[in-house]
């Protein structure tokens, strides 16, 4: 439960003990999907999220970079931090969907 005490007495924390601090009622407040692809020749994985406000989005990516933590004397932002010791971002792209409410096609009908 306290992920910063957790990195001063092991060294180390994991990504999704990260993001775990992130919830409302236990349950996640974005929901979070990822899939392998091999774009242009490179192996590379997607995120998708969906959330019902962007700031719920920030305040996960800021859980998960874990930056709260790196004062253990072990853990910094690329060095026993989940897995950001593993990934690199070369691009970002984020893309907001408006509720259904606001979308200008009609409403399905199956």
């Amino acid at each position: 439960e306290d992920v910063a005490e957790h990195a001063r007495e092991y060294g180390r924390v994991g990504h999704s003990q990260k993001t775990a601090r992130v919830r409302e009622d236990g349950r996640p407040i974005i929901l979070r999907r990822d899939f392998d692809s091999t774009d242009g020749g490179e192996a590379s994985v997607h995120f998708v999220s969906l959330q019902r406000d962007v700031a719920d989005f920030v305040t996960t990516r800021e859980a998960m970079n874990g930056t709260d933590v790196t004062d253990a004397p072990a853990v910094k932002q690329r060095v026993n931090n989940g897995i950001l010791e593993y990934t690199f971002v070369e691009r970002r792209g984020n893309y907001l969907l408006p509720p259904r409410s606001l979308r200008s096609l009609p409403p399905a009908q199956p």
